[in-house]
């Protein structure tokens, strides 16, 4: 922060003087709580509050300056130093905005890439999180989805964030799966480690996936749970719930199949 003003030190010392705490004089004052210390020990030793001599240049920017460089990152993270030193007008460099939002605990890094959630993927991946919280059969679970890859992803855009925020609604980039080439594939996995994968070549169908659970998921099945102790895991798709994979399910995974909700993807 900038410099204090002779009447701002006058009013430290006043404050000391009527018993308030170092941290309670910077909050009253809207400075910083070193700053006061560092006061009040140079007067008590020296009796002296005038300004030291600095070195360097001065700070060129004030607290409000730096309130209206935090707020416009709060209020876009994508936005960039450039643009926010050109929408302020102000005479600082766009290094100096940099450095300011990283001494605030922004930093300038990738952003995280995802389809928008609708209130009801948000409700629903909550409530299956609360569900199955203390559901101990993960480590023998099959989990299986399909999942689209596409040509032509977007640039990924860098975000002004802070640390730990990296999936905060607002600091994702939105990205859309219109106009670009496709390739599907189903996929399935355990705890140790990728299993069988299935490219699908056309609209994928129920009969082709009683084809996949036929040639692929029931051979390795035999492999990984010789025991027969395991959970099939795949969502609410009506390819999966169709009568014929119904009928199937129930004449060769009784009681093993596990529904989650549509809106969870696992790919």
């Amino acid at each position: 922060m900038g410099q204090l003003s002779y009447s701002t030190r006058i009013q430290i010392i006043g404050f000391y003087f009527m018993g308030l705490t170092n941290e309670q004089i910077a909050i009253a004052l809207e400075c910083d709580e070193r700053t006061v210390e560092n006061l009040i020990n140079r007067y008590n030793e020296t009796g002296d509050i005038k300004a030291l001599h600095r070195s360097g240049r001065p700070r060129v920017t004030t607290r409000a300056d730096e309130e209206d460089i935090v707020a416009a990152v709060v209020a876009d993270p994508f936005e960039n130093a450039v643009n926010i030193n050109k929408n302020k007008g102000s005479a600082v460099s766009d290094t100096t905005i940099r450095r300011r939002l990283r001494e605030h605990g922004f930093g300038c890094r990738s952003s995280a890439q995802a389809e928008r959630l609708t209130v009801t993927h948000k409700l629903n991946r909550n409530n299956f999180a609360l569900q199955y919280n203390n559901f101990e059969g993960w480590g023998r679970t099959l989990f299986t989805d399909e999942s689209t890859f596409l040509t032509g992803a977007p640039h990924k855009t860098n975000v002004w964030r802070e640390i730990g925020t990296r999936y905060d609604e607002h600091n994702i980039q939105i990205i859309q799966n219109s106009g670009r080439a496709s390739v599907s594939v189903w996929g399935c996995m355990t705890r140790q480690g990728l299993g069988p994968i299935y490219r699908v070549h056309r609209t994928f169908n129920s009969f082709q996936y009683l084809d996949v659970l036929e040639i692929l998921v029931l051979p390795y099945i035999e492999e990984i749970f010789p025991d027969g102790n395991y959970t099939f895991l795949q969502d609410r798709s009506p390819i999966h719930t169709s009568l014929i994979c119904q009928e199937w399910f129930e004449e060769n995974m009784q009681n093993r199949v596990f529904l989650m909700s549509i809106f969870i993807k696992l790919f």
